[in-house]
């Protein structure tokens, strides 16, 4: 069963390089209850020179940090230093927006993208419970956990979080890792073309500043599905259960993780777009499976990619 599994990823990410035009793909694989791993990589680390990507390759995993952030938040909820009821108000009592409706923005809300604001303006009502991605609402969660636990919040991440996991390989930065892959796109005649790096410019930002790879995030997916050692089983429940329905994508939303149905299986996770770089994290714990998908390309089709690779799995988890 390993050995053709292995060589049905194997087979994958190498049409997957071809058909798809990417320069490269990393995937990693983690069937709990099989007792299999997977770790592989496809094509190139940089398209130009041909320097070929490996597995252990550090990636910008862009959105996938929210899973880390909200993890974060409700270890705090944990140990009652927050609740997800608790307003942004008193936590930020001087927001940039000037609208009334901000009083009623809670923490909840935030995590869940139902705040209602998008780029420092209201476009629902927060009472509405209308989901409305927003990155940079997303960011004063750091000011969130920074409040209640008098931590930094990259400090609070890095050693709270991963070290304990034992992602030693991963962290919470600001600052360009030099040993990061580097992203491409496509220009204009639909050819790859090089860069430029991707750098995160806003201090303490907790929506997208993880960087890893697919070894690390192994033992997340562990964490998350098997020895839930960070969280209690039923606080991972709380941030698991759906709270808002996003009909246009056909998903749920819970505590930061997406929901999606495929195959008649549910999966939580979450995927991940900033320029030269498309990531995901998906988990099915009825199955007891794990994967993550790494992109080093603007554009990439990762959803279509994502869907492909649960399909590998299922008949073998």
């Amino acid at each position: 069963m390993k050995n053709e599994l292995t060589a049905k990823l194997e087979q994958y990410m190498k049409d997957c390089t071809l058909y798809y035009d990417l320069p490269g793909l990393v995937i990693g694989v983690g069937l709990c209850g099989r007792d299999y791993t997977y770790q592989g990589a496809s094509g190139f680390r940089n398209f130009d020179t041909k320097e070929p990507l490996k597995p252990d390759a550090i990636f910008h995993m862009a959105s996938i940090t929210k899973l880390f952030t909200s993890t974060a938040v409700m270890m705090l909820l944990q140990e009652n230093k927050l609740r997800l009821e608790d307003k942004m108000i008193d936590i930020l009592p001087t927001p940039s927006i000037d609208d009334k409706r901000y009083e009623e923005v809670t923490i909840k809300h935030i995590l869940t993208h139902t705040s209602g604001i998008l780029d420092a303006k209201f476009v629902y009502d927060p009472k509405d419970k209308h989901f409305l991605y927003s990155d940079l609402e997303y960011d004063t969660l750091a000011t969130v956990i920074e409040a209640a636990s008098g931590i930094r919040f990259d400090d609070f991440v890095n050693k709270k979080i991963l070290l304990p996991l034992g992602m030693n390989d991963s962290e919470i930065s600001i600052t360009l890792r030099p040993d990061m892959v580097i992203g491409h796109s496509k220009n204009e005649e639909n050819q790859i073309t090089v860069g430029p790096y991707f750098e995160y410019q806003i201090e303490r930002a907790s929506s997208s500043t993880l960087t890893s790879h697919v070894g690390d995030m192994e033992k997340w997916g562990k964490e998350v599905l098997v020895k839930k050692t960070l969280l209690h089983p039923e606080t991972y429940e709380l941030a698991l259960r759906e709270y808002v329905p996003i009909p246009e994508m056909g998903q749920q939303m819970g505590m930061s993780w997406f929901k999606r149905e495929q195959a008649g299986y549910t999966l939580y996770g979450h995927i991940g777009s900033d320029p030269g770089y498309r990531t995901a994290f998906w988990m099915c714990p009825e199955l007891n499976l794990h994967y993550t998908v790494l992109a080093n390309m603007t554009r990439t089709p990762i959803k279509k990619i994502c869907e492909e690779i649960f399909d590998i799995l299922r008949p073998y988890a």
